[in-house]
């Protein structure tokens, strides 16, 4: 077995991450103009009045007992409330929208896609983290990472709202997998159920 390199310096790994959050930045961030879509944003968002009326005790309720949309993800329901909550739509705001079945001024959609946006971010530093942390190698960590930070297919996770399942999934994903590399170096029942939580809020 070949030996591992030697580590690398911290200025590069610091820089590694910083080109790393400002290209998905450059990248997503532009997003934040968007409107939501008609394709299904209205069903998830826009229409939604359990996600625009943001956190409140009974549309908790109804993110952790709801299959609407035909998925099961309590996790994307919480995140989208919070995103309207900080929004500040107001209560005369959500009811003249859904009294006019979508015919009022359609709400603002900037805050959604910047948490988007920064979900993306640091799942792709977990990915870097965790095959830093696997291979021990830098330079080639990066690289997939940044690989995955831009690639096409990314976008349509990133730059629609309702696709907020897809970027959660991802960093829980990659935090379960950048947990279980530092698993491996010191094995604790404590370090496992990290992990077992991680994979568990990506599901």
């Amino acid at each position: 077995m070949p030996p591992l390199p030697p580590p690398q310096p911290r200025p590069t790994f610091l820089l590694q991450i910083a080109i790393l959050l400002l290209l998905v930045t450059a990248v997503f961030l532009p997003a934040r103009r968007f409107a939501f879509v008609d394709f299904d944003d209205d069903l998830y968002v826009s229409l939604n009045r359990n996600v625009l009326q943001g956190i409140t005790p009974q549309d908790l309720t109804w993110a952790f007992t709801t299959t609407r949309g035909g998925y099961y993800m309590p996790l994307t329901w919480l995140s989208l409330q919070l995103d309207a909550t900080l929004s500040g739509y107001s209560q005369t705001q959500i009811d003249e929208r859904l009294a006019g079945g979508g015919a009022g001024p359609l709400p603002p959609a900037t805050l959604f896609h910047i948490d988007n946006a920064l979900q993306h971010a640091l799942a792709t530093l977990f990915l870097f983290l965790f095959l830093r942390r696997l291979t021990k190698r830098g330079w080639p960590a990066f690289f997939v990472a940044l690989l995955w930070a831009v690639h096409p297919l990314r976008v349509e996770s990133v730059a629609w709202v309702t696709e907020r399942k897809d970027t959660l999934a991802e960093l829980f994903g990659f935090l379960a997998l950048w947990l279980y590399a530092w698993h491996r170096e010191k094995r604790t029942w404590w370090r496992m159920g990290l992990v077992t939580a991680a994979s568990l809020a990506s599901l």
